[in-house]
């Protein structure tokens, strides 16, 4: 509920942070409530290029990438305190490209490997330890935003397998309850290398063109045009939020950053600007939907 958000984060507020990317170990944050430019945080445990992240009120985690080779590596911070990553353990294959969300306890991570992974991961975030097998995604794939809920984590978007097609189809799962996910509707725009954020009711999806578009996560159904983009059209870019509000780093060539807020339809304000260039890295908050 409101009050027990309220108290979990009022010693710093809410707090999104971003990690990796090509040739990059950096991790920078900002307070979400505020605008303006990224802080430096600290480094990943090596350069992590398209991992997937997760985030619980106290703790982020990174799972997989690339560093030439795919990575199996695990990799959590402390959101409170900046620092380094420290090793959590593995993914149960080594890949990149993957995606992830969760709720307060479970983080699960789907997909992978340009498009050839259907693989969903799930570890719990309060411990250490290697990632056990949640079940399948619909269909192999790479890039696909994703988000949640309380209940429900979502993937949307995201390429296929050789002759990597851009796709249109959102998926979900129930995060505690392993199993395999499940069609929920389709985005408005066929597309890969996007990524989203969320409400604990409402999923954002963007990137990789200026459109934005949204989900009501407890239903199914296709989404909907929440609005566009105005820092760039960058693709393999990052997102978090807050109960309110959304930010997107828009990747590509750009350290822009828009945000929106979640209740009013609308496009992207400034924000500020990303530390680095933030393509093909990975983004979580303390206080995202799933919390």
């Amino acid at each position: 509920d409101t009050a027990s958000r309220s108290k979990i984060n009022n010693n710093f507020g809410a707090r999104g942070v971003i990690g990796g990317g090509e040739t990059v170990d950096h991790i920078m944050y900002n307070t979400i409530a505020s605008t303006g430019n990224a802080i430096d945080f600290g480094n990943l445990v090596q350069n992590t290029d398209w991992p997937g992240a997760v985030g619980s009120r106290t703790r982020g985690v990174f799972g997989g990438g690339r560093d030439p080779a795919n990575l199996n590596i695990i990799q959590y911070i402390t959101i409170a305190s900046a620092g380094n990553a420290t090793d959590f353990g593995d993914i149960t294959v080594a890949r990149r490209e993957l995606s992830g969300c969760g709720d307060s306890t479970r983080g699960v991570m789907g997909g992978g490997n340009t498009g050839s992974s259907d693989v969903i991961d799930y570890i719990t975030i309060s411990s250490t330890g290697d990632a056990i097998d949640f079940g399948n995604l619909t269909q192999a794939l790479d890039g696909a935003a994703s988000f949640s809920s309380t209940t429900r984590g979502i993937w949307a978007g995201g390429e296929g397998p050789a002759p990597y097609p851009a796709l249109n189809i959102i998926q979900y799962a129930t995060i505690q309850s392993k199993g395999n996910a499940v069609d929920f509707g389709d985005l408005t725009v066929s597309k890969w290398a996007v990524y989203g954020c969320s409400s604990p009711t409402r999923g954002l999806t963007g990137g990789n063109g200026n459109v934005i578009s949204f989900i009501t996560i407890a239903s199914t159904g296709n989404a909907e045009d929440f609005g566009d983009l105005v820092g760039g059209t960058g693709h393999s870019g990052s997102a978090f939020s807050s109960p309110i509000r959304g930010v997107f780093a828009i990747g590509g060539a750009t350290t822009a950053m828009d945000y929106v807020t979640f209740a009013t339809k609308g496009n992207g304000i400034d924000f500020g600007d990303t530390t680095w260039n933030v393509a093909r890295a990975a983004g979580f908050s303390n206080a995202h939907g799933g919390l």
